[in-house]
């Protein structure tokens, strides 16, 4: 065992400078916890505790972001977790039965409530001094969902999951310290971003296919329609030679 204080990231005093208490809270917890995470699990299984999957508890006290994926899958199944975890030194290894489980996708604010709403039960019984942040940070994330066209809402569960990860990864921040995350926003939520796809379903956009019209696009004929061909509701061909390829202003014919 080596003591901290050999560590050249450790100076004395220097965290108590400048760390807000309530981070300074969330080390003590997550230093405890790191001791032996499977026991704390097994500790809080003689408590009340909120309907979660095991293996976002882990995630939970080790200090990792929460796959809300997992959870949204885990209150909308009647799937029993025969997932067997073993560790050799710095490795785990997990093994599932053989018994099937469909993962269901956060994809508007419906899912993505229902799914942060469970974390947040969660997180407060581990880390009780995050629970006015936490409320906190979901009626911003729900504020950016109504300023959002549904057909873009994968943008801010992107976003949602950028920022967490942050915030677990970097350990010196809160998810109410928006001004550390522009960079995230640009590159989840604008056109210029990395991880903008455009509206693709791909990223997990809350529109199905669209019902097609037999109607032509006038607004798309006009060069004016705000909506590519597989979004928009009429078809986008020529009124004049109805084909496809171009609008009546670019027609050859």
């Amino acid at each position: 065992h080596v003591a901290e204080e050999n560590f050249p990231w450790v100076v004395e005093g220097a965290e108590d400078l400048f760390i807000d208490p309530v981070l300074r809270k969330t080390r003590e917890r997550l230093r405890i916890y790191a001791a032996n995470p499977k026991q704390a699990l097994r500790s809080l299984q003689g408590y009340g505790r909120p309907e979660f999957p095991e293996s976002e508890w882990l995630n939970l006290f080790k200090g990792k972001a929460v796959d809300l994926d997992a959870v949204y899958s885990g209150l909308n199944t009647d799937h029993i977790d025969t997932r067997q975890t073993s560790e050799f030194g710095l490795v785990e290894i997990s093994l599932r039965g053989s018994t099937p489980y469909t993962t269901r996708k956060v994809r508007d604010y419906g899912s993505w409530g229902l799914a942060y709403d469970s974390l947040m039960c969660a997180t407060r019984l581990v880390f009780p001094e995050r629970k006015n942040e936490l409320q906190k940070y979901r009626d911003w994330i729900m504020r950016q969902f109504g300023a959002t066209h549904p057909n873009f809402h994968y943008t801010v569960i992107g976003l949602d999951r950028a920022i967490r990860t942050r915030v677990s990864r970097s350990n010196d921040c809160l998810l109410t310290d928006t001004g550390r995350f522009l960079d995230l926003f640009t590159t989840c939520c604008s056109p210029t971003g990395l991880n903008y796809t455009g509206g693709t379903e791909a990223r997990g956009t809350t529109s199905a296919k669209t019902t097609k019209s037999g109607e032509i696009c006038r607004r798309y004929n006009d060069d004016k329609c705000p909506s590519d061909a597989r979004t928009c509701k009429y078809r986008h061909i020529c009124i004049a030679c109805k084909t496809s390829g171009h609008s009546q202003n670019k027609c050859p014919k």
